[in-house]
């Protein structure tokens, strides 16, 4: 009787340390994934506010008389997009080495394994 219950306890403590790993590693993916919007709402804010600022329908704002007003919006768009990524890859090395890892070669195509020579016998 007393080895059933030694046996039910330890059955207990590795239950709770599994649960205790699994919890850990659901927070881990929940961590990068809230990491990763993080980043996406700062780089897309900027565009957020400028797009937001010419929705209102007011005849006030620069550059809404003109042809080019819209492919000028743009284009500041862009380069504000660009220059943020490229501030939060300078400040983050968690980015710069995603950056890095994406733009390695090894990335694209994976290592072949050496070939093997084919089993002989061994004799005596």
């Amino acid at each position: 009787m007393p080895a059933l219950h030694h046996d039910g306890e330890q059955l207990q403590a590795r239950t709770r340390l599994l649960q205790d790993e699994l919890m850990a590693k659901l927070t881990e993916r929940s961590n990068q994934l809230l990491y990763i919007l993080s980043v996406m709402t700062a780089v897309l804010l900027p565009m957020t506010i400028i797009s937001g600022l010419f929705g209102i329908n007011v005849g006030a704002l620069p550059l809404v008389d003109t042809a080019l007003g819209f492919w000028v919006v743009t284009a500041i768009s862009v380069v504000v997009v660009c220059a943020r990524c490229e501030s939060l890859a300078a400040m983050s090395p968690v980015a710069s080495a995603i950056k890095t890892r994406l733009n390695s070669p090894t990335l694209a195509v994976p290592p072949t394994p050496p070939e093997r020579p084919p089993f002989r016998d061994r004799d005596p």
